[in-house]
Protein backbone atom coordinates (compact mmCIF):
# COMPACT_ATOMS: atom_id res chain seq x y z
CA UNK A 1 0.00 0.00 0.00
CA UNK A 2 1.11 3.27 -0.94
CA UNK A 3 0.18 7.40 -1.28
CA UNK A 4 1.17 10.05 -3.19
CA UNK A 5 4.42 11.77 -2.76
CA UNK A 6 3.38 14.89 -0.88
CA UNK A 7 4.28 17.96 -2.83
CA UNK A 8 4.62 21.59 -2.62
CA UNK A 9 2.14 24.01 -3.94
CA UNK A 10 3.46 24.81 -6.88
CA UNK A 11 3.74 21.17 -7.67
CA UNK A 12 7.63 20.18 -7.45
CA UNK A 13 8.75 17.77 -4.67
CA UNK A 14 12.13 19.36 -4.54
CA UNK A 15 10.28 22.42 -2.82
CA UNK A 16 9.58 19.33 -0.25
CA UNK A 17 12.84 19.44 2.11
CA UNK A 18 12.38 23.74 2.08
CA UNK A 19 8.73 23.61 3.10
CA UNK A 20 9.40 20.85 5.93
CA UNK A 21 12.44 22.46 7.33
CA UNK A 22 12.96 21.81 11.36
CA UNK A 23 12.46 25.71 11.54
CA UNK A 24 9.58 25.97 9.62
CA UNK A 25 7.35 23.39 11.55
CA UNK A 26 9.38 23.73 15.02
CA UNK A 27 6.46 26.58 15.55
CA UNK A 28 7.29 27.21 18.93
CA UNK A 29 11.47 27.00 18.52
CA UNK A 30 11.17 24.78 21.43
CA UNK A 31 14.30 22.66 19.77
CA UNK A 32 12.04 19.28 18.81
CA UNK A 33 9.19 19.02 17.19
CA UNK A 34 5.76 17.52 18.38
CA UNK A 35 3.33 15.07 16.30
CA UNK A 36 0.92 17.53 16.29
CA UNK A 37 3.51 20.01 14.48
CA UNK A 38 4.23 17.65 11.63
CA UNK A 39 0.88 16.52 11.08
CA UNK A 40 -0.16 20.12 10.39
CA UNK A 41 2.55 20.04 8.08
CA UNK A 42 1.47 17.15 6.06
CA UNK A 43 -2.34 17.30 5.52
CA UNK A 44 -2.26 15.30 2.13
CA UNK A 45 -0.90 12.48 4.39
CA UNK A 46 -3.79 10.59 6.57
CA UNK A 47 -3.24 11.67 10.81
CA UNK A 48 -2.58 7.74 11.45
CA UNK A 49 0.13 7.24 9.34
CA UNK A 50 1.88 10.71 9.63
CA UNK A 51 1.82 8.96 13.46
CA UNK A 52 3.33 5.45 12.69
CA UNK A 53 5.65 7.11 10.77
CA UNK A 54 6.98 9.64 13.55
CA UNK A 55 6.52 6.51 16.21
CA UNK A 56 9.14 4.84 14.26
CA UNK A 57 11.54 7.43 13.37
CA UNK A 58 11.36 8.56 18.13
CA UNK A 59 14.56 6.38 19.05
CA UNK A 60 14.39 7.57 22.56
CA UNK A 61 10.69 7.45 22.53
CA UNK A 62 9.89 10.78 24.54
CA UNK A 63 7.28 11.88 22.29
CA UNK A 64 9.61 14.49 20.33
CA UNK A 65 11.70 14.23 17.06
CA UNK A 66 14.91 16.17 17.94
CA UNK A 67 16.99 17.51 14.50
CA UNK A 68 18.66 13.68 14.30
CA UNK A 69 15.17 12.10 14.49
CA UNK A 70 13.72 14.38 12.42
CA UNK A 71 16.29 14.22 9.62
CA UNK A 72 15.72 10.61 9.46
CA UNK A 73 11.56 11.14 9.29
CA UNK A 74 11.84 13.62 6.60
CA UNK A 75 14.59 10.49 4.87
CA UNK A 76 12.00 7.98 5.52
CA UNK A 77 9.46 10.38 3.88
CA UNK A 78 11.54 11.22 0.97
CA UNK A 79 12.82 7.41 0.46
CA UNK A 80 9.33 5.75 0.72
CA UNK A 81 9.26 3.39 -2.09
CA UNK A 82 7.75 0.56 -0.23
CA UNK A 83 5.36 -1.65 -3.29
CA UNK A 84 3.05 -4.10 -2.56
CA UNK A 85 5.13 -6.73 -2.22
CA UNK A 86 7.05 -5.40 0.34
CA UNK A 87 4.49 -4.66 1.97
CA UNK A 88 2.60 -8.66 1.74
CA UNK A 89 5.60 -10.56 2.51
CA UNK A 90 7.93 -8.42 4.31
CA UNK A 91 8.30 -7.94 7.86
CA UNK A 92 7.73 -3.73 8.65
CA UNK A 93 11.36 -3.84 10.07
CA UNK A 94 13.23 -4.99 6.78
CA UNK A 95 10.88 -2.96 4.65
CA UNK A 96 12.77 0.15 2.91
CA UNK A 97 11.43 3.01 4.66
CA UNK A 98 12.00 1.44 8.01
CA UNK A 99 15.31 0.97 7.00
CA UNK A 100 16.42 3.71 5.70
CA UNK A 101 14.90 5.69 9.46
CA UNK A 102 17.86 2.81 11.36
CA UNK A 103 20.21 3.57 8.96
CA UNK A 104 19.68 7.67 9.76
CA UNK A 105 20.33 7.22 12.91
CA UNK A 106 23.16 5.21 13.03
CA UNK A 107 25.21 6.69 10.21
CA UNK A 108 23.35 10.15 9.61
CA UNK A 109 21.49 12.16 7.00
CA UNK A 110 24.16 11.59 4.33
CA UNK A 111 24.05 8.04 4.32
CA UNK A 112 23.26 6.39 0.66
CA UNK A 113 19.58 5.68 0.34
CA UNK A 114 18.58 2.15 1.23
CA UNK A 115 17.64 -0.15 -1.34
CA UNK A 116 16.17 -3.69 -1.47
CA UNK A 117 17.11 -6.21 -3.85
CA UNK A 118 14.06 -6.67 -5.68
CA UNK A 119 13.43 -9.10 -8.23
CA UNK A 120 11.64 -9.68 -11.59
CA UNK A 121 9.78 -12.76 -10.89
CA UNK A 122 11.53 -14.64 -13.89
CA UNK A 123 10.27 -17.90 -12.85
CA UNK A 124 6.54 -17.87 -12.51
CA UNK A 125 6.11 -15.62 -15.48
CA UNK A 126 8.42 -17.98 -17.34
CA UNK A 127 6.33 -21.30 -15.98
CA UNK A 128 2.98 -19.61 -16.82
CA UNK A 129 4.05 -18.84 -20.49
CA UNK A 130 5.24 -22.72 -20.89
CA UNK A 131 2.28 -23.91 -19.32
CA UNK A 132 0.24 -22.04 -21.87
CA UNK A 133 2.74 -22.91 -24.90
CA UNK A 134 2.09 -26.49 -24.05
CA UNK A 135 -1.97 -26.31 -23.49
CA UNK A 136 -2.15 -24.05 -27.29
CA UNK A 137 0.42 -25.74 -29.31
CA UNK A 138 1.50 -29.14 -27.91
CA UNK A 139 -1.34 -30.91 -26.20
CA UNK A 140 -1.03 -33.84 -28.41
CA UNK A 141 -1.10 -37.29 -28.26
CA UNK A 142 2.91 -37.74 -27.48
CA UNK A 143 3.56 -35.27 -25.11
CA UNK A 144 0.31 -35.89 -23.33
CA UNK A 145 1.45 -39.41 -22.90
CA UNK A 146 4.78 -38.56 -21.96
CA UNK A 147 4.13 -35.83 -19.47
CA UNK A 148 0.65 -37.43 -17.49
CA UNK A 149 0.71 -38.85 -14.17
CA UNK A 150 -0.03 -42.76 -15.40
CA UNK A 151 -1.32 -44.92 -12.57
CA UNK A 152 0.49 -47.85 -13.96
CA UNK A 153 4.06 -46.12 -14.80
CA UNK A 154 4.54 -44.89 -11.83
CA UNK A 155 7.97 -45.80 -11.91
CA UNK A 156 8.88 -43.06 -14.34
CA UNK A 157 9.42 -40.91 -11.71
CA UNK A 158 9.62 -37.22 -13.62
CA UNK A 159 5.93 -38.04 -14.28
CA UNK A 160 5.72 -36.51 -10.30
CA UNK A 161 6.47 -33.17 -11.99
CA UNK A 162 5.60 -32.69 -15.42
CA UNK A 163 2.04 -32.64 -14.85
CA UNK A 164 1.83 -29.30 -13.65
CA UNK A 165 2.40 -28.83 -17.95
CA UNK A 166 -0.85 -30.43 -18.95
CA UNK A 167 -4.19 -29.06 -17.87
CA UNK A 168 -7.41 -30.48 -19.05
CA UNK A 169 -9.20 -27.09 -20.41
CA UNK A 170 -8.75 -23.58 -20.62
CA UNK A 171 -10.76 -23.48 -17.48
CA UNK A 172 -8.15 -25.55 -15.25
CA UNK A 173 -5.17 -23.49 -17.50
CA UNK A 174 -6.04 -20.39 -16.37
CA UNK A 175 -7.70 -20.51 -12.86
CA UNK A 176 -4.09 -22.01 -12.12
CA UNK A 177 -2.22 -19.92 -13.89
CA UNK A 178 -3.86 -16.48 -12.55
CA UNK A 179 -3.37 -17.44 -8.92
CA UNK A 180 0.08 -18.41 -9.38
CA UNK A 181 0.92 -15.15 -10.84
CA UNK A 182 -0.81 -13.48 -7.98
CA UNK A 183 0.85 -15.56 -5.43
CA UNK A 184 3.86 -16.21 -6.81
CA UNK A 185 5.20 -13.11 -8.40
CA UNK A 186 4.58 -11.80 -4.69
CA UNK A 187 7.09 -14.13 -3.07
CA UNK A 188 9.27 -14.17 -6.02
CA UNK A 189 10.13 -10.42 -6.19
CA UNK A 190 11.09 -10.46 -2.45
CA UNK A 191 12.43 -14.26 -1.70
CA UNK A 192 13.86 -14.64 -5.34
CA UNK A 193 13.00 -17.46 -7.94
CA UNK A 194 15.11 -20.19 -6.22
CA UNK A 195 13.65 -20.64 -3.28
CA UNK A 196 10.02 -19.35 -4.85
CA UNK A 197 11.22 -22.32 -8.17
CA UNK A 198 11.63 -25.03 -5.28
CA UNK A 199 8.53 -23.95 -3.35
CA UNK A 200 6.36 -24.43 -6.58
CA UNK A 201 8.48 -27.44 -7.71
CA UNK A 202 8.32 -29.93 -4.55
CA UNK A 203 4.21 -28.39 -4.41
CA UNK A 204 3.45 -30.31 -7.77
CA UNK A 205 5.59 -33.61 -6.39
CA UNK A 206 3.87 -34.00 -2.95
CA UNK A 207 0.42 -33.35 -5.09
CA UNK A 208 1.08 -35.68 -7.59
CA UNK A 209 2.33 -38.30 -4.56
CA UNK A 210 -1.03 -37.50 -2.45
CA UNK A 211 -2.66 -37.79 -5.26
CA UNK A 212 -1.10 -41.23 -6.26
CA UNK A 213 -1.88 -42.95 -2.69
CA UNK A 214 -5.37 -41.66 -2.53
CA UNK A 215 -6.57 -42.65 -6.01
CA UNK A 216 -4.22 -44.69 -7.05
CA UNK A 217 -6.01 -45.72 -9.97
CA UNK A 218 -6.31 -41.90 -11.76
CA UNK A 219 -4.41 -40.18 -14.39
CA UNK A 220 -3.23 -36.40 -12.77
CA UNK A 221 -2.45 -33.50 -14.60
CA UNK A 222 -2.06 -29.79 -13.76
CA UNK A 223 0.10 -27.59 -11.68
CA UNK A 224 -2.83 -26.94 -8.79
CA UNK A 225 -0.78 -28.82 -6.31
CA UNK A 226 2.29 -26.05 -7.11
CA UNK A 227 -0.26 -23.30 -6.57
CA UNK A 228 -1.93 -24.23 -3.07
CA UNK A 229 2.14 -24.86 -2.22
CA UNK A 230 2.72 -20.81 -2.57
CA UNK A 231 -0.88 -20.03 -1.03
CA UNK A 232 0.38 -22.05 2.06
CA UNK A 233 4.18 -20.29 1.42
CA UNK A 234 2.54 -17.07 2.72
CA UNK A 235 1.40 -18.46 5.40
CA UNK A 236 4.70 -19.96 6.26
CA UNK A 237 6.62 -16.44 6.05
CA UNK A 238 4.08 -15.17 7.94
CA UNK A 239 5.04 -18.12 10.83
CA UNK A 240 8.45 -17.61 10.63
CA UNK A 241 8.26 -13.69 11.12
CA UNK A 242 5.67 -13.79 13.06
CA UNK A 243 7.10 -11.07 15.71
CA UNK A 244 8.44 -9.24 13.17
CA UNK A 245 4.70 -9.13 10.55
CA UNK A 246 2.67 -6.33 10.75
CA UNK A 247 -0.82 -7.72 11.12
CA UNK A 248 0.44 -11.25 11.49
CA UNK A 249 -2.71 -12.59 13.50
CA UNK A 250 -4.96 -11.33 10.61
CA UNK A 251 -3.35 -12.38 7.91
CA UNK A 252 -2.91 -15.83 9.20
CA UNK A 253 -6.67 -15.50 9.59
CA UNK A 254 -7.50 -14.56 6.11
CA UNK A 255 -5.50 -16.78 4.69
CA UNK A 256 -6.97 -19.87 6.87
CA UNK A 257 -10.19 -18.62 6.41
CA UNK A 258 -9.45 -18.77 2.24
CA UNK A 259 -8.48 -22.59 3.20
CA UNK A 260 -11.39 -23.14 4.98
CA UNK A 261 -13.71 -22.11 2.52
CA UNK A 262 -12.38 -24.07 0.22
CA UNK A 263 -12.41 -26.93 2.33
CA UNK A 264 -16.32 -26.37 2.92
CA UNK A 265 -16.95 -26.17 -0.75
CA UNK A 266 -15.36 -29.61 -1.30
CA UNK A 267 -17.62 -31.04 1.70
CA UNK A 268 -20.78 -29.39 0.28
CA UNK A 269 -20.59 -30.01 -2.82
CA UNK A 270 -19.08 -33.45 -3.14
CA UNK A 271 -19.69 -35.53 0.34
CA UNK A 272 -23.71 -33.38 1.00
CA UNK A 273 -24.99 -32.89 -2.82
CA UNK A 274 -23.05 -36.08 -3.82
CA UNK A 275 -21.89 -34.06 -6.93
CA UNK A 276 -19.09 -36.03 -8.37
CA UNK A 277 -15.74 -33.92 -9.11
CA UNK A 278 -12.57 -34.48 -11.23
CA UNK A 279 -10.45 -32.78 -9.19
CA UNK A 280 -8.03 -34.52 -7.13
CA UNK A 281 -8.12 -32.97 -3.75
CA UNK A 282 -5.63 -35.03 -2.75
CA UNK A 283 -3.30 -32.95 -4.60
CA UNK A 284 -4.33 -30.02 -3.34
CA UNK A 285 -3.56 -31.51 0.12
CA UNK A 286 0.01 -32.66 -0.90
CA UNK A 287 0.56 -29.56 -2.62
CA UNK A 288 -0.44 -27.19 0.72
CA UNK A 289 1.82 -29.60 2.86
CA UNK A 290 4.69 -28.82 0.59
CA UNK A 291 4.01 -24.86 0.78
CA UNK A 292 4.47 -25.63 4.63
CA UNK A 293 6.58 -27.83 5.63
CA UNK A 294 9.17 -26.66 2.39
CA UNK A 295 8.26 -22.89 2.67
CA UNK A 296 9.33 -22.87 6.19
CA UNK A 297 12.91 -24.31 5.50
CA UNK A 298 13.89 -22.30 2.18
CA UNK A 299 12.11 -18.98 2.53
CA UNK A 300 13.97 -16.05 4.43
CA UNK A 301 13.73 -16.02 7.95
CA UNK A 302 14.35 -12.58 9.04
CA UNK A 303 15.35 -12.71 12.57
CA UNK A 304 16.10 -16.10 13.30
CA UNK A 305 14.82 -17.61 16.46
CA UNK A 306 15.37 -20.83 18.94
CA UNK A 307 12.28 -22.25 18.21
CA UNK A 308 11.95 -21.27 14.67
CA UNK A 309 15.33 -23.38 13.76
CA UNK A 310 13.88 -26.60 15.89
CA UNK A 311 10.37 -25.80 14.04
CA UNK A 312 12.81 -26.18 10.91
CA UNK A 313 14.40 -29.29 11.78
CA UNK A 314 10.50 -30.58 12.47
CA UNK A 315 9.23 -29.77 8.86
CA UNK A 316 12.57 -30.94 7.34
CA UNK A 317 11.32 -34.65 9.57
CA UNK A 318 8.08 -34.63 8.27
CA UNK A 319 8.92 -34.02 4.70
CA UNK A 320 10.91 -36.52 4.28
CA UNK A 321 8.94 -39.11 6.14
CA UNK A 322 6.06 -38.03 3.52
CA UNK A 323 7.76 -38.34 0.60
CA UNK A 324 9.12 -42.27 2.04
CA UNK A 325 5.68 -43.19 2.70
CA UNK A 326 3.99 -42.17 -0.80
CA UNK A 327 6.85 -44.09 -1.99
CA UNK A 328 6.56 -47.50 -0.38
CA UNK A 329 2.88 -47.32 -0.90
CA UNK A 330 3.25 -46.46 -4.43
CA UNK A 331 5.95 -49.19 -4.96
CA UNK A 332 3.24 -51.84 -3.56
CA UNK A 333 0.85 -50.43 -5.62
CA UNK A 334 0.57 -53.49 -8.19
CA UNK A 335 0.86 -56.19 -5.51
CA UNK A 336 -1.93 -54.96 -3.41
CA UNK A 337 -4.44 -54.29 -6.24
CA UNK A 338 -3.22 -57.21 -8.09
CA UNK A 339 -4.30 -58.94 -4.59
CA UNK A 340 -7.30 -57.33 -3.24
CA UNK A 341 -8.76 -55.80 -6.48
CA UNK A 342 -7.35 -58.19 -9.80
CA UNK A 343 -11.13 -56.84 -11.64
CA UNK A 344 -10.21 -53.34 -11.01
CA UNK A 345 -6.36 -53.81 -12.02
CA UNK A 346 -7.32 -56.09 -15.22
CA UNK A 347 -9.58 -53.21 -16.40
CA UNK A 348 -7.02 -50.68 -15.69
CA UNK A 349 -4.01 -52.78 -16.98
CA UNK A 350 -6.00 -53.19 -20.37
CA UNK A 351 -7.61 -49.60 -20.79
CA UNK A 352 -4.22 -47.88 -21.05
CA UNK A 353 -1.47 -50.63 -22.39
CA UNK A 354 -4.25 -52.05 -25.01
CA UNK A 355 -6.25 -48.82 -26.03
CA UNK A 356 -4.57 -45.40 -24.51
CA UNK A 357 -6.68 -43.23 -26.16
CA UNK A 358 -6.15 -40.72 -23.43
CA UNK A 359 -10.17 -40.50 -22.58
CA UNK A 360 -10.02 -42.49 -19.19
CA UNK A 361 -10.51 -41.50 -15.98
CA UNK A 362 -8.12 -38.12 -15.52
CA UNK A 363 -8.16 -36.30 -12.68
CA UNK A 364 -7.10 -32.68 -12.63
CA UNK A 365 -4.72 -31.37 -9.73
Amino acid sequence: MSYAQPQSRNGHPEELDRQLSFSQVDKDASGTVELEEVQSALPQIPPDQVAQMFADADQNKDGYLDRQEYSGFLASLRYRTENFAEVVVLPRRERTASRRIRQISEVGVDAPPVKIEKKFPFFIVSISLLEWVIFKYCMVYEVVWLFIYHPLRRYEIWRYGTVMLLHGSSLHLWGNVIMQLILGCLLEVIHHWKRVGVVYICGVVFGTLAGSVVQPWNFLIGASGGVYALLVAHLATIILNWNEMGCAFLRCILLLAYIGFDIWLVISQEIIAGKKSDTSHAGHFGGALAGLLIGINVLKNFEQRPWEIKLQKVCWILAIAFVILCAIANLGFQIYYWTHDPELFDQLHFYVNETETGSGDTSSE
